[in-house]
């Protein structure tokens, strides 16, 4: 028998088996195919998702409610010549006029034309007085179109914590109405992101200038933003040239003279603890304010005044915890001298932030002069800076107005 008869009939005998691993072999090889082709292309859809959410970020640095100076960005890219942009961001909701269902979980962006250079195409937009862009996923909710006016809500933001004692911002809102002039694509910046989520942000943004006003924050934002470059490898490099372009009043840190008194006041009202312990070591006294509901001796009462701890000359240092030193005024007006007993009422946050009222009797240890330096010694309460009758106070709890006297009108202007 021939050979070639022999590897016939060996095949024949063998067709099934052979058929069997040469599909096999064949499934197998498209399966690989295809799932490689799938990898590049579903790494093709992330990486444009990347691409139109980020832009040309590379780094970010998200602050919240802590706000540096709007102008950072610009002080950065003069030192370093990377491009970046400074933002101010909130959360909201948006809706039409004619009161449809409002769209949560929006997010409200205050850029500048520094923002649109970041963007992934040369986008060159401008944002006027009074407009908004929306992006493509929020004007489909909203079944809006370019022209058609839009009223957005979004929670207040403010220097001063929204969690802390008498906050000015807790659960207040700031709304406006604005034209949409454009509806703009992943692709034009509009789906702008740093979450790495599926879904396409609801995206709103507004002129930096009309946002920054609106919550009395002009020349702040909390959130910075900045390409990559040569002077800029990792994240180490940014740090370095952030740290080199960063003031104290980046830090919402202001420097106040009151007579021959310096002081060193945050916005967010309370120091935090590195900084004042870094205060401390350079020779800086700690101080502590706190607004009070009242202060009562005898029948009489001093309403809505400021208690401070202070380290002063003028205070015995052994002023134990039940004892007060009072203003030549405050005792005037009390009628109190050394030795009287003075109840001060105050609230305190108790717990979900519920003010609880408190009280505690105090024995009138001296009673001194009032110093020029002691105007420093009131913080900078959001609801009370800039006020210009004591009744125009905004303390972020309710106040009795009627209870302030043209008296105690006359020592707030003194």
């Amino acid at each position: 028998m021939r050979l070639t008869t022999l590897m016939a009939r060996g095949i024949r005998f063998r067709l099934k088996s052979v058929l069997a691993v040469v599909s096999a072999s064949a499934l197998t090889c498209a399966v690989l195919t295809g799932a490689l082709m799938s990898r590049d292309s579903v790494r093709d859809s992330l990486d444009r998702i990347v691409g139109n959410r980020l832009g040309n970020v590379e780094f970010a640095i998200e602050t919240g409610e802590r706000f540096f100076g709007a102008d950072l960005s610009r002080r950065i890219s003069r030192a370093s010549g990377i491009g970046s942009a400074a933002v101010l961001t909130a959360g909201g909701s948006a809706s039409t006029p004619e009161g449809t269902v409002p769209v949560s979980g929006v997010s409200v962006l205050g850029v500048g034309d520094d923002f649109w250079d970041l963007a992934p195409s040369a986008a060159g937009r401008r944002i006027g007085r009074g407009e908004v862009l929306v992006n493509r996923r929020l004007a489909e909710e909203l079944d809006v179109s370019a022209g058609d006016t839009v009223v957005v809500r979004a929670g207040r933001l403010e220097s001063m914590p929204g969690d802390a004692p008498l906050s000015y911002s807790a659960g207040k809102t700031v709304s406006f109405r604005a034209k949409v002039t454009g509806i703009l694509d992943p692709g034009d910046y509009g789906d702008f992101s740093l979450r790495s989520d599926q879904v396409p942000p609801l995206n709103l943004f507004v002129g930096y200038g009309d946002l920054s006003a609106m919550m009395d924050l002009s020349g702040r934002a909390n959130l910075f933003l900045a390409a990559g470059g040569e002077s800029v490898g990792e994240a180490r490099d940014l740090e370095s040239i952030v740290g080199a372009a960063w003031s104290f009043t980046d830090a919402g840190l202001e420097i106040v003279t009151a007579g021959d008194a310096t002081y060193f006041v945050s916005a967010r009202v309370f120091i935090d603890p590195g900084i004042a312990e870094a205060a401390v070591s350079l020779g800086g006294s700690p101080v502590l304010s706190y607004f009070v509901d009242s202060i009562e001796a005898d029948g009489r009462s001093i309403p809505y005044s400021f208690v401070s701890g202070v380290e002063d000359p003028r205070i015995p240092p052994d002023l134990g915890d039940d004892e007060i030193v009072l203003t030549r005024w405050a005792a005037d007006d009390l009628e109190a001298s050394v030795g009287d007993r003075i109840l001060v009422e105050y609230r305190f946050p108790g717990t979900d932030g519920v003010l609880l009222s408190r009280s505690h009797l105090f024995t009138v240890r001296e009673v001194v002069d009032f110093l020029e330096s002691d105007r420093g010694l009131m913080p900078l309460f959001p609801g009370f800076r800039g006020a210009a009758d004591c009744r125009d106070w905004d303390p972020g709890a309710p106040i009795d107005v009627t209870l302030i006297r043209d008296r105690d009108e006359e020592y707030w202007d003194l």
